[in-house]
């Protein structure tokens, strides 16, 4: 009896084994059909995502106009509007002073490839003109013999920009849609599903979606205050910076524009 027992319960442990072996395996292949279908789609998948995250960030300001009576499709375009003006004026803020700059970095670059040659030059080093000379034809010819991979990278980089181009102008029009009808997509979604479906999907989905809009823009919180509060201290502790300072003795003149230095040193 014990000998039969014993079998009857080793056949319902591997019974159980294999029903589970087996709804493990399901599982697999279905997140390797779904990964594979993301990959597929990914050039669709990602502007999507993106839109997402951007519509996290400027749903709050549609939220309050669209409280104030806005109709939806205004209040979307207003907060896209505005998010343009705002993204433009940053990158602006950025490139304007690098560019200035860009003339004065060229001649630091240039006096400091000077100072390298003239220290090469002297002991112990004692490397003279002729040999640096070979050293930059030799350089040359390993540039021109790498011409055709040069070229292949360059083709890579620019349709990398045109790709990145192409992924925001489609992130932006996904957020101005999601901004406009959002808020009736799990009504929607609600009309579609059968039974108790009809309820759990879109209140998961609304919960998934209060989460990620708080991470994201608790995360955009985080990186504006360091900027504001770094910013902050360099100003309170008076750290010269290059760019504002080229006057200063402890600044040379080979230093880059954005490297700050410090009063003690002559390091950039």
């Amino acid at each position: 009896m014990s000998a039969t027992l014993n079998a009857g319960r080793t056949r319902a442990a591997l019974r159980t084994s294999a029903r589970v072996s087996g709804e493990l395996l399901l599982v697999l292949v279905a997140a390797a059909v779904v990964l594979w279908g993301l990959g597929r789609m990914w050039s669709v998948v990602w502007p999507l995502i993106v839109g997402l995250l951007l519509t996290t960030l400027t749903w709050p300001p549609t939220r309050y106009l669209r409280r104030r009576g806005l109709p939806p499709a205004l209040a979307a375009s207003l907060v896209t509007v505005l998010f343009l003006l705002v993204a433009a004026g940053t990158v602006a803020l950025i490139a304007v002073p690098v560019a200035a700059e860009s003339g004065e970095l060229a001649g630091g670059v240039v006096e400091g490839v000077d100072r390298l040659r003239a220290w090469a030059a002297g002991p112990p080093l004692n490397i003279d003109d002729a040999q640096i000379a070979g050293a930059f034809d030799s350089a040359t010819a390993r540039i021109q013999d790498s011409a055709g991979a040069i070229a292949s990278t360059a083709v890579t980089g620019v349709s990398t920009v045109v790709s990145g181009i192409v992924t925001t102008v489609l992130a932006l029009f996904l957020m101005f849609f999601f901004l406009k009808d959002g808020p009736r997509f799990l009504p929607w979604l609600g009309r579609q599903l059968p039974g108790r479906l009809a309820t759990d999907v879109p209140a998961v989905a609304a919960r998934c979606w209060n989460v990620l809009g708080a991470f994201v823009r608790s995360q955009a919180l985080v990186g504006l205050l360091d900027a504001v509060f770094i910013g902050l201290g360099l100003w309170l502790l008076d750290v010269p910076w290059c760019c504002r300072s080229r006057s200063s003795p402890s600044c040379p003149r080979s230093c880059p524009s954005w490297a700050p230095c410090s009063p003690a040193s002559s390091r950039c």
